[in-house]
């Protein structure tokens, strides 16, 4: 029986995590014995953390809450600067000897390390001998900055030297990795997210709770983490305020998902007199029974990797308004064959797009059609045996 390791710094309640959570229950605890490295235990916020299967061992590398309380602070979007210089200056002097300590004990025995956000890259020399495989879930570009760095390019391409495999989760990122950094080119695979469409249509079948007659409306919806660092929800609001304002369109706007930038967004739902019309609904551990019951399901993203939702949502049979960001977004909805594209941040094309396609059945239908081709790529039946074929 072969020891798979995977790794990740924090388990909160992305894309990420889902995409992680399906590939631990996919594989079979008869042919592997998994293990899950955790960077920080932060509690509460592992709200995710009851579906990992129980045949995996959880390990966390930093357990104790003296020393992972910036991290949590950080993570909910609330921390002071003096505490944020604590937390890059001080506590990793503190920090490190554990890493070197607990990755050395959790891999011992690993045949495969699998560093699922690529954290584990300052302590690979403690894991020679290993088949090393690293995820890549962005935009490699994106690590840059608005202009070419070459320091922290240099730096990237050093770091995912070390690995064995490195694992990009659409041809757009390969593509764009293999240009960025020839010298890894026979490293990078594409090996797309899976999921479980059973399970998610079961899911959707769920009735919503607690909002008061929502599920007697026509809605739209967006689903994704509320932090305008990545995602550019601020946008999408502004497109809906310009919709409805100009089009007098009846359908609310739900915003499932929390996340450290919700007070700016509500702010902003407030200031646009949106604040009867916008619902934020905060996390919600089944999103899918809101994407099935909305008119049309909403994406606006800076950057992204291949951004699941977008899947579930044509899983789902949903009409799909997104912004064409780098990357992943194009690929899913198949060039604008599966759904409506936008320039990332242009607020009147996105207000044009809800206009045109909230109410155009056609239109609607033609999309959900041509998705069809592509759904099969992301079956987790199909994915699985291309990602075992890895290890």
């Amino acid at each position: 029986m072969r020891t798979i390791v995977f790794h990740i710094n924090v388990f909160l309640a992305g894309g990420i995590e889902k995409v992680l959570i399906d590939l631990l229950q996919a594989l079979d605890p008869a042919k592997y014995r998994v293990k899950l490295s955790i960077g920080y235990n932060l509690q509460e916020l592992e709200i995710l953390k009851h579906k990992i299967p129980d045949h995996v061992e959880v390990c966390y590398i930093v357990d104790d809450p003296k020393l992972t309380f910036v991290k949590k602070k950080k993570t909910l979007g609330n921390v002071s600067l003096p505490l944020k210089l604590y937390g890059e200056v001080i506590l990793p002097f503190f920090q490190k000897k554990i890493w070197k300590q607990r990755v050395a004990g959790i891999t011992k025995n690993a045949d495969v390390v699998i560093d699922f956000d690529t954290t584990l890259a300052p302590y690979h020399s403690l894991l020679q001998g290993k088949k090393k495989i690293a995820y890549s879930h962005f935009s490699l570009a994106h690590y840059w900055g608005k202009d070419v760095n070459v320091s922290r390019r240099d730096k990237l391409a050093k770091r995912l030297a070390n690995y064995d495999t490195i694992i990009t989760i659409c041809d757009e990122m390969k593509d764009e990795a293999a240009a960025l950094y020839p010298e890894l080119k026979s490293k990078l695979v594409r090996l797309y997210n899976s999921l479980d469409f059973e399970k998610i249509q079961t899911l959707s079948a769920a009735p919503i709770k607690g909002f008061d007659g929502l599920s007697r409306k026509d809605f739209f919806v967006s689903v994704g983490r509320l932090d305008e660092s990545q995602k550019d929800t601020a946008s999408l609001i502004k497109a809906y305020s310009t919709c409805v304002k100009k089009y007098y369109i009846p359908e609310l706007l739900v915003l499932v998902g929390d996340g450290p930038s919700r007070k700016e967004l509500e702010s902003l739902a407030l200031a646009e007199g949106m604040t009867d019309r916008i619902i934020f609904a905060g996390f919600q551990s089944n999103p899918y029974k809101w994407m099935l019951k909305a008119k049309l399901v909403l994406f606006s993203s800076k950057f992204e990797g291949l951004p699941t939702v977008l899947i579930e949502a044509l899983a789902l049979g949903k009409p799909v308004i997104a912004t064409a960001c780098p990357t992943g977004v194009k690929e899913i909805l198949m060039h604008g064959k599966a759904g409506i594209l936008t320039a990332p941040g242009n607020v009147a094309d996105f207000s044009e797009a809800i206009n045109m396609l909230h109410n155009n059945a056609v239109l609607q239908d033609e999309y959900i059609a041509n998705s069809k081709a592509i759904l099969g790529e992301f079956d987790i039946n199909s994915v699985i045996k291309n990602f075992e074929a890895l290890l």
